[in-house]
């Protein structure tokens, strides 16, 4: 886990996997999420609001379109990254 501080306050957290890639960020409340495939192509990207009772959470995949495939896939904070270790 990386973070980035400004005046010993953690402005952003961030986890990483074994090939470097970002898996996790929070800043603040948000979070967002990434996941990648074995050849370490972007598959899926989450985001949402952590600590409320029933955060918004949208979700972004990788196709072979220009166009993005985004959608409001809850409001769920189970999904959301702990990144506090």
């Amino acid at each position: 886990m990386k973070a980035v501080h400004l005046d010993g306050e953690a402005l952003s957290r961030h986890k990483f996997d074994e090939l470097g890639q970002e898996t996790a960020r929070q800043q603040g409340k948000l979070f967002s999420r990434y996941d990648y495939d074995p050849a370490g192509r972007l598959l899926n990207q989450q985001a949402g609001l952590q600590g409320s009772a029933n955060p918004l959470i949208i979700q972004g995949r990788a196709t072979a379109s220009p166009l993005p495939d985004i959608r409001i896939v809850g409001r769920n904070a189970k999904n959301a990254p702990d990144l506090h270790d």
